[in-house]
């Protein structure tokens, strides 16, 4: 499961947050977030090591800190942008050197919190959609979080095998229908408190919160 590109799906309060610190916190190997909102929970509840700037990125990774909260300067979507492109430079040469045998060693997960934001669907992002489509051969797996599915760039969502919904606003609801995503037949699982589905591309399993 979790080395595919996946996307997170849900609205506020609605357990999304808690199921990307879960995997930031438990999954072995780098994890970055890129925490577009300014979460605290982050840092706090699940152990992130927070930076700020490019400069203290780079010497987290050279500190061999495999958890780090992402805290962007700038609190605009161009200004973050700006930022991101340059971490996923920074991943990419990384990945370059961790699979010069060409493994394909998944080493690092890109956490991108209310991804809308910055890669729209009426304005995608390319150095993000980049991670999406290429982020692999470098061992970086994009994990793309919002609550607005149907604002987030489609190249995201097309190029993420796996997807985990919890309760969406009504007016998301349009967005799963008119993909024939049979969105209608959990609203009964999903009302209940931290409940999500798991969409592997084969089959939807109904899941119980998790635990943390």
């Amino acid at each position: 499961m979790y080395n595919s590109h996946m996307c997170i799906f849900g609205a506020t309060s609605s357990g999304k947050t808690y199921m990307a610190g879960h995997l930031f916190a438990s999954l072995p190997n780098w994890n970055i977030f890129f925490n577009t909102q300014f979460e605290p929970v982050l840092h706090k509840k699940f152990g992130g090591y927070e930076v700020t700037g490019i400069s203290a990125l780079t010497k987290a990774l050279e500190d061999k800190h495999r958890r780090i909260v992402y805290t962007p300067h700038s609190e605009t979507p161009q200004g973050q942008q700006a930022e991101l492109s340059e971490i996923i430079d920074i991943l990419f040469a990384m990945g370059r050197i961790f699979n010069t045998k060409g493994d394909r060693v998944i080493w690092c997960h890109l956490y991108v919190d209310e991804v809308h934001l910055l890669s729209p669907k009426k304005a995608p992002f390319d150095r993000l959609d980049r991670v999406a489509t290429q982020g692999k051969r470098f061992g970086v797996i994009g994990v793309f979080i919002s609550q607005r599915p149907a604002l987030v760039s489609q190249t995201l969502i097309t190029q993420s095998d796996k997807q985990i919904i919890y309760r969406c606003n009504t007016y998301e609801i349009p967005y799963f229908e008119r993909y024939g995503y049979p969105i209608a037949d959990h609203f009964d699982w999903l009302d209940q408190d931290y409940h999500f589905i798991l969409d592997d591309g084969r089959k939807i399993t109904r899941m119980n919160p998790i635990k943390v």
